[in-house]
């Protein structure tokens, strides 16, 4: 295979670090743009590039990406790794495509997954089984749901980063009514900008994960399941310690949903297992490649891999399904380690307990025996984060 085409990879966390690993690995030439510096900058993979933050001037990251585009011998392949970034290319897709290839479903249909309401709806237009979900857009509304919803509730903001939520907070978890009323009450602006949602009995351990690549026909072409272990924050947050497992029914219900959609792209879609029933509900669907996409490649399913050739052949690239190998576990250690400290503290989860679990881990969010450098600038954040502890600052 003739990997002329290069790769761009947009911001360079853990995320866009896999997403470079599991492009370099193969020869491919990879540049990673990025607005805050990550870990993937340091990758021997990837050539960093720092442009404007899209929230502050989208235009001006506009304007570099295309002259990034164009500075390329031949077309290259982006791949976001953000919801801001997906919306963006969303946004500006006439105008990019004549630049660069991706991948990503209709407007219509990607507006309503970026945004929880939406998500939701579609989700139970099409039968797919989701927790009790209501979207108030009034104070009025707020009271109302209320009376009739069971708790413990979680409310959703529409997107991840529009951060009006107190502390940036990606959700807020209510245990009784008189705390939803009150946090609203303070909050009034919130009323209108999320959804509610009764929780299932779930949590660390009970999320669940079936993550793919579709064709431009809603096909297939590599899939991957798996759990999440530990979360950060515990129950509601990102993967910090996962495991591929085989489980076919999440598989069976992604694949019928995103056909149905006529889903084009990278995807993984979120489900929680009731632990009194067994049964499994739609949590969300993120349109990009996945936080802990790493393990995916350590499991032999690498997916960004299978987009690159999807796109560069115009469709036309006859691609092996791969086989997903199970019972490989995957840690995000500094996120664990936070994950476990809260956990320990609530005296949920013992020191040996997340000791053994810890041990078990084959795949890893930074450290890579063969790609060093993003490694070696997380421990040294590291270092410099307790030595301003150490000394109060």
């Amino acid at each position: 295979m003739n990997y002329a085409n290069p790769a761009i990879v947009i911001e360079l966390g853990v995320n866009g670090l896999g997403v470079l690993r599991s492009l370099g690995k193969y020869g491919i030439e990879v540049t990673g743009v990025y607005t805050e510096e990550g870990a993937g900058c340091y990758s021997k993979y990837c050539r960093p590039l720092e442009l404007p933050k899209i929230s502050v001037d989208e235009e001006g990251f506009k304007a570099e990406l295309i002259k990034l585009c164009s500075s390329m011998p031949n077309c290259p392949v982006l791949f976001p790794t953000s919801d801001i970034s997906v919306s963006f290319i969303s946004r500006h897709r006439d105008e990019l495509s004549n630049h660069a290839l991706f991948s990503l479903p209709g407007q219509e249909i990607l507006d309503k997954i970026i945004n929880k309401d939406g998500t939701f709806d579609l989700a139970s237009s099409y039968d797919v089984p989701i927790p009790a979900t209501y979207v108030p857009t009034t104070m009025a509304d707020v009271r109302g749901i209320a009376e009739k919803i069971s708790f413990p509730v979680i409310f959703k903001p529409n997107d991840t980063f529009s951060g009006f939520l107190p502390g940036n907070a990606k959700n807020v978890t209510f245990r009784i009514k008189q705390e939803m009323l009150g946090f609203f009450e303070a909050n009034p602006a919130c009323s209108n900008k999320g959804v509610l949602q009764e929780i299932i009995w779930g949590g660390d351990g009970y999320i669940y994960v079936c993550a793919g690549y579709f064709n431009k026909s809603g096909d297939p072409l590599a899939m991957y399941t798996g759990r999440k272990i530990r979360q950060h924050l515990p129950d509601y947050g990102v993967t910090c310690c996962g495991e591929s497992v085989y489980v076919p029914e999440i598989e069976r219900i992604t694949v019928d949903f995103m056909k149905r959609l006529n889903y084009w792209g990278l995807a993984a879609v979120e489900f929680t297992r009731d632990r009194k029933t067994g049964k499994f509900f739609f949590l969300e669907i993120n349109a990009r490649s996945y936080y802990h996409n790493s393990l995916f490649l350590s499991c032999g399913i690498n997916l960004p891999h299978v987009a690159y050739l999807d796109l560069v052949s115009g469709g036309t690239a006859e691609i092996p399904k791969p086989i997903q190998k199970y019972g490989i576990v995957w840690i995000d250690f500094l996120r664990d380690v936070g994950s476990f400290w809260r956990k320990y503290k609530k005296d949920e989860l013992g020191f040996l307990d997340w000791l053994s679990t810890v041990r078990k881990a084959r795949s890893f969010g930074v450290y890579d025996p063969e790609d060093t450098g993003p490694f070696r600038y997380n421990t040294l954040q590291l270092i410099r984060v307790l030595v301003k502890k150490m000394l109060g600052r």
